[in-house]
C-alpha cells in the first residue's frame, strides 16, 4: 500500500452545548497510536480569564474562511443546464444537470433569462442589476462586449425593481417608474428612438409609472400602473394590426386594459387581465396564442378556456398559466413534453399540467418548463438534453419532476437550454444542549471509472451534500464515512470533504485514503473528520469527492458494500453545528513508525502532540482522532486511542 499525504487528525471541542466526557479541572489530552501522520484541532469557547488552552504541535493554523461579502442576506441565485457561454455564472463553462450556485451574489430577489439562451440577469435587494454569460451585443450592460462567466454589475443602474432579457438585450424598471435598456437594437427594441447598439443602459423614451417589463425576439414590452401595456421594436408584435411599422419608441397595445402581468415569447406575446383572463397576439403556428386559428394574430385575442388566472409565462412557442386553485396549465408546441400533460401532442387550447398543485409561478423555455410551488420547491418538465430539468439526469420528462437540491425557492426563470432560480438556503441547525446535526446519506453504490489520480470528482451532488447558512458565527464538525474498494489490485481510494463559500471555488478540508480490495479483503471504511469555522450570513456547501491514489485507466473504484436487504452500506456526510468559538487546527506531515509493539502497551504517537485545557467552569468536550494507519506485514491491525490525564 502506498501512503499519501497528511491524514491524521484529532479534534477537541470544548463548549457548554456539546457532549462526551465532562471537563471540570485542568486536564492533559494525549494522542496514542501506532503510526503515521498527525493533526490536532481545538475548538475553545471563550471562558473565564483563568482558562488556558495550550497546544504543542509542529504547526498551528486556524480553520477560517477567506471569502467575505457585503450583504448578510442569504437569498442566492442558482442555475443549471447549458453553460457554453458561462450562463450558469459559476466561473466555468461546464454544463450542470443539477443546480449550482451563481458565484458571488447574495440578496437576490429576481432572475431573468432570454429564450435564445447564452446569458442571465439578476436583481438584488439593494436595487442593483447583475448579468453574466454571452455578451456579443453588450447585453451584459457593463460597457464591453466581453463574455463573463461570473456576474458583473450592470453599469449605472440603481433602484431597480424589475428585470427582463430580450434576445441580446437587457431591460430594467427603476423605482421611479422609468424603463432602461441596453444591448442589441436592430429593430428598435431598446426604445430610445434609435437603432444604435448600446453597451450601457439608456432610458426608454416616453414611459413612466411602470411596474413590469418583458422582452424577446426583436421587441420589448412594459406594463404601466394604470393597466395599459406598451410595446416597441418589430412592427407585427406591437399588437396594433398587421400593417404596423417597426417602432423605436413605445406604442400602446390596442384594446387591452386592466392588465396585471405581461410575458414575451418568441414572435408572440401574452398578457393577464385583472378579470383572470389571458390574452395573446403574434405568430400562432403551433397554437401558442390559444385561440386555435393557427394564423398570425396582430391584436390581442383571448386564450380559450382559461379563467381565474393568477400568473402567466411565455415559452418560445408555448404558453403557461397558473389558476387561482393552484393548478398549472399549458398550450402550444409540445415536441418534448413541455406542456407537462404526459404527451408530446401540441394543442391550441390549455391542458392541465399533470400532478402539480399549490403552484404559484411558472416559466417557459425553449422545450422545457418550470413551476414553483407554495412549499418552495421547484419542478420542471420537457426537454432535458443538457440537464435543463435539474434533476441530475438528461432524460426528458413528459410530466413534472422536482429540481434536485433546492428549497425555499422564491423565483424561477427558464432560457433556451438553462434554468434559474432564487432560493434562500436553509440555515445551519442551531446548536443547543447537544450538537445540532444535518445528515446527508445514501445507500446507493457508486462507481468512479478511469480516475487520473489527481482530479477530485463529487460522489453525488444531490444526496451527499450539506448546505447551510449560519445566522451567527459558528463552528461545524464534519464527518464523512464510506466503504471504499476496487476490483483491481494496486490502487487505493481517496475520499475528501470539500467546502464552497458563497458559491466560490471548492476547497479541500480533509481527506483519507483507503486500500479496500474486493475478493481478497473486505472494503475498508474510510472515516474523515474535520472542524470548520463558518461566518454569519455566508452560504456553505459541504461536498464529498473522491479519486484514486494514482492514474487508473481501465479501473473503477466503488463506494458502498453489499447489498444487504437490497441496500448498499451507507456513504454519509454528517454536519454537526457547534456553539460559537475559535477553532484551531494543526497538521504534522511526519510519518511515525512503531516497531515491536506487544499488542497491549499504548505508546504516544508524538510526545509533543498534546493539549492542556483548564476550563473556568464545568463544561463538556468532543474529542476526535483520525489517521491513515498501515503496515507492510499482513495479519496485523493498528489501534489508535485518545487518552486524558486529570491534574497530572
Amino acid at each position: 500500500m502506498t501512503h499519501r499525504g497528511p491524514r491524521f487528525s484529532a479534534t477537541i471541542v470544548t463548549s457548554g452545548s456539546v457532549f462526551q466526557r465532562g471537563l471540570s479541572r485542568s486536564r492533559v489530552l494525549t494522542l496514542s497510536a501506532a503510526s503515521l501522520v498527525l493533526a490536532l484541532g481545538l475548538f475553545a469557547q471563550p471562558v473565564a480569564a483563568a482558562t488556558t488552552s495550550v497546544i504543542r504541535t509542529p504547526s498551528v493554523r486556524p480553520l477560517t474562511s477567506t471569502v467575505t461579502v457585503n450583504s448578510t442576506s442569504t437569498s442566492a441565485a442558482w442555475a443549471w443546464g447549458d453553460n457554453s457561454w458561462g450562463e450558469l455564472g459559476n466561473g466555468t463553462t461546464i454544463n450542470s444537470h443539477t443546480p449550482v450556485q451563481v458565484s458571488g451574489l447574495s440578496g437576490v430577489t429576481a432572475v431573468a433569462a432570454n429564450l435564445d439562451g447564452g446569458y442571465s440577469l439578476a436583481m438584488k435587494s439593494d436595487g442593483t442589476a447583475w448579468a453574466w454569460g454571452y455578451n456579443s451585443q453588450g447585453q451584459l450592460g457593463n460597457g464591453t462586449t466581453t463574455d463573463s462567466h461570473t456576474p458583473g454589475q450592470v453599469s449605472g443602474l440603481s433602484g431597480v425593481t424589475a428585470v427582463a432579457n430580450g434576445t441580446y438585450d437587457g431591460l430594467a424598471v427603476k423605482s421611479d417608474g422609468t424603463a432602461w435598456a441596453w444591448g442589441w437594437n436592430t429593430r428598435g427594441e431598446l426604445g430610445d428612438g434609435t437603432t444604435i447598439e448600446r453597451l450601457t443602459p439608456v432610458q426608454v423614451s416616453g414611459l413612466s409609472g411602470l411596474t413590469a417589463i418583458a422582452g424577446n425576439v426583436g421587441h420589448s414590452m412594459a406594463l404601466k400602473a394604470d393597466g395599459t401595456a406598451w410595446t416597441w421594436g418589430e412592427g407585427f408584435l406591437l399588437g396594433n394590426g398587421p400593417s404596423a411599422p417597426d417602432s423605436s419608441t413605445p406604442v400602446q397595445v390596442s384594446g387591452l386594459s386592466g392588465v396585471t402581468a405581461i410575458a414575451a415569447g418568441s414572435d408572440w406575446d401574452l398578457a393577464l387581465k385583472s378579470d383572470g383572463t389571458a390574452w395573446a397576439w403574434g405568430l400562432d403556428s403551433f397554437g401558442q396564442t390559444g385561440n386555435c386559428t393557427y394564423h398570425e394574430t396582430y391584436t390581442p385575442v383571448q386564450v380559450s378556456g382559461l379563467s381565474g388566472v393568477t400568473a402567466i409565462a411565455a415559452g418560445v412557442i408555448h404558453g403557461l398559466a397558473v389558476k387561482s386553485d393552484g393548478t398549472a396549465w399549458a398550450w402550444g408546441f409540445n415536441s418534448r413534453g413541455q406542456l407537462g400533460n404526459g404527451t408530446t401532442t401540441s394543442t391550441c387550447t390549455p391542458v392541465q399540467v399533470s400532478g402539480l398543485s399549490g403552484v404559484t409561478a411558472v416559466a417557459g423555455g425553449y422545450e422545457h418548463s418550470l413551476g414553483l410551488k407554495s412549499d418552495g420547491t421547484a419542478w420542471a418538465w420537457g426537454d432535458n438534453t443538457i440537464g435543463e430539468l435539474g434533476n441530475g439526469t438528461t432524460t426528458q420528462s413528459l410530466t413534472p419532476v422536482q429540481v434536485s437540491g433546492l428549497s425555499g425557492v422564491t423565483a424561477i426563470a427558464a432560457s433556451k437550454y438553462h434554468s434559474l432560480a432564487v432560493s434562500s438556503p436553509p440555515s445551519c441547525p442551531a446548536a443547543g444542549a447537544a450538537p445540532a446535526t444535518e445528515r446527508a446519506s445514501s445507500t446507493n453504490q457508486y462507481a468512479l471509472p478511469n480516475s487520473d489520480g489527481a482530479t477530485w470528482q463529487e460522489i453525488d451532488s444531490t444526496n451527499l451534500r450539506g448546505t447551510c447558512t449560519p445566522t451567527a458565527n459558528q463552528s461545524v464538525l464534519l464527518t464523512a464515512n464510506a466503504d471504499l474498494f476496487t476490483n483491481t489490485a494496486g490502487y487505493n481510494q481517496d475520499i475528501g470533504i470539500f467546502v464552497s463559500d458563497n458559491g466560490g471555488a471548492d476547497q479541500l478540508l480533509a481527506w483519507k485514503e483507503s486500500g479496500g480490495f474486493a475478493g481478497t479483503f473486505s472494503p475498508n471504511a474510510a472515516y474523515v473528520q474535520t472542524l470548520f469555522s463558518m461566518t454569519s450570513g455566508h452560504t456553505y456547501a459541504f461536498k464529498l469527492k473522491w479519486k484514486t491514489n494514482r492514474n487508473a485507466p481501465g479501473t473503477s473504484i466503488y463506494a458502498g458494500a453489499g447489498p444487504v436487504g437490497g441496500h448498499f452500506s451507507p456513504t454519509s456526510l454528517l454536519v454537526q453545528t457547534l456553539a460559537s468559538g475559535t477553532p484551531y487546527g494543526a497538521i504534522s506531515t511526519q510519518q511515525y513508525p512503531l516497531s515491536h509493539s506487544d499488542g497491549t502497551t499504548w505508546q504516544p504517537v508524538d510526545a509533543a502532540l498534546n493539549v492542556t485545557v483548564t476550563p473556568g467552569a464545568d463544561t463538556n468536550s468532543v474529542l476526535g482522532a483520525n489517521a491513515d494507519l498501515f503496515t507492510n506485514t499482513a495479519g496485523y491491525n493498528q489501534d489508535i486511542g485518545i487518552f486524558v490525564s486529570d491534574n497530572g
